[in-house]
């Protein structure tokens, strides 16, 4: 299930971050959802191998411009997976606002 998914993905990130990254680099991962993950404990796991000089920043994608509970939970999960400042980390967003609000600020070049 979506799980599996992101923590194979993560594990992938760790790989990255730890063999294939330039020293002196900024690591930083983008983490998107759009439900709540069925273990969140496993990946928490997983996710904490990367605490040391990676920032972690979530993104939880919902259809309607209305929060709906699973959206809450979702956010809220993402919240323990992320770094330090999970305020700060995590946005819930409307799928169309994704492009705009997220991947075109990360790849905004000024």
């Amino acid at each position: 299930g979506s799980t599996r998914v992101m923590e194979r993905a993560l594990e992938h990130a760790q790989t990255v971050f730890t063999s294939q990254s330039p020293p002196g680099r900024k690591q930083v991962l983008l983490m998107l959802t759009s439900s709540k993950l069925s273990d969140e404990e496993k990946l928490k796991a997983v996710r904490s191998t990367m605490d040391l000089g990676v920032q972690t920043f979530g993104v939880t994608v919902r259809k309607l411009s209305t929060r709906m509970p699973d959206d809450l939970a979702a956010a809220g999960q993402m919240k323990t997976l992320v770094s330090v400042v999970h305020d700060d980390h995590v946005i819930d967003l409307q799928l169309g606002d994704v492009e705009k609000k997220v991947l075109m600020a990360i790849c905004d070049r000024t």
